[in-house]
């Protein structure tokens, strides 16, 4: 008796293991299908102009699966700098047959008018410089545009706008239909490209715009970006994470010091960087060798993170790892 309820754990411990699937939304940011990066000039109808800040939240992730079943990701935020490739890592996920993802843009009602005070500082929803939170009632910015343009003549980039969409009534919701590119350990990842060059569809910025509300352009900035940005990226153009050249060995490490030995062949990789499990940056730094033995300070930092070997904007290499 006992050797069978033994069998019938085990099969269905393995059952839970088999459907489960470690899952990734990646995204990676374009300008009309050219690189995009701050503070680059781009051209207007007639003028030039500059884009300085973006960022926004990410929150409410559903997995579509297996024939239209969904599952929330819950109490999971991110605050996306639109700047470089970023990975959302959404954990290890009870869903087989992913068929697409839903995300909103902004924070969702229950959580936009808690104090930000509360969260610790790693944590998107905590206080941030530059500021992210419009003060309690309106709760915080959802989307952040910022930049200046040349107002139409000369190289002289003085007419400033600023872009910030706050209040529950500006929640946009995202749905695309996507299949994951599976990387050699099983895990799913889910691209998806950003062009930002929507954003600014029907928004004057020409001569300088500001607009910090819950109307106007900052609305039109809020549909712009759930209606026009976000699409299925075309996986063959996109390096499997996993298929880089590049490696790392954890070399040594203890209560204060993590050692990690990298190789990084014809320096296809720029920079390392630590993420914690929310994609926030807790640890940067260029490198410039094909192989070197860093010493990272990890006094502060505790429990999962993301190694992650950057190119040209982009993400070559990232993996877990785990600090006591």
């Amino acid at each position: 008796m006992k050797f069978l309820q033994f069998l019938c754990l085990s099969l269905f411990l393995n059952f839970a293991i088999a459907q489960s699937t470690e899952v990734s939304l990646q995204i990676h940011p374009n300008w009309a299908g050219n690189s995009f990066a701050l503070s680059k000039v781009y051209q207007g109808t007639d003028f030039d102009f500059k884009i300085t800040r973006l960022q926004y939240y990410v929150s409410q992730i559903k997995v579509i699966y297996d024939g239209g079943k969904s599952h929330l990701v819950k109490d999971l935020y991110f605050l996306v700098s639109a700047q470089r490739d970023t990975i959302l890592n959404l954990g290890t996920l009870p869903v087989t047959n992913i068929e697409g993802i839903q995300f909103s843009i902004g924070v969702d009602e229950e959580a936009n008018h808690l104090d930000p005070a509360t969260y610790p500082s790693s944590h998107p929803l905590a206080l941030k410089n530059p500021s992210m939170h419009w003060g309690w009632t309106s709760g915080y910015r959802f989307i952040a545009l910022e930049g200046n343009s040349n107002g139409g003549t000369g190289t002289t980039f003085n007419k400033n706008f600023h872009i910030h969409t706050v209040e529950d009534v500006n929640y946009r919701s995202i749905v695309l239909t996507v299949t994951p590119s599976l990387t050699q350990s099983g895990k799913a990842i889910l691209n998806v490209n950003a062009d930002y060059s929507n954003l600014i569809k029907n928004l004057n910025i020409k001569n300088g715009l500001n607009s910090h509300a819950a109307s106007g352009p900052s609305t039109m900035l809020m549909d712009n970006i759930a209606a026009s940005v976000f699409s299925v990226a075309n996986v063959t153009d996109i390096k499997n994470p996993e298929q880089s050249d590049i490696s790392f060995t954890v070399s040594g490490m203890s209560s204060d010091n993590l050692f990690i030995q990298y190789f990084n062949p014809n320096l296809t990789a720029k920079k390392l960087n630590l993420f914690n499990m929310s994609g926030v940056l807790i640890f940067s730094k260029n490198i410039t060798a094909e192989t070197e033995n860093l010493n990272i300070p990890i006094s502060n930092i505790h429990g999962t993170i993301v190694v992650e070997f950057e190119g040209e904007k982009k993400s070559l290499l990232s993996k877990k790892l785990f600090i006591k």
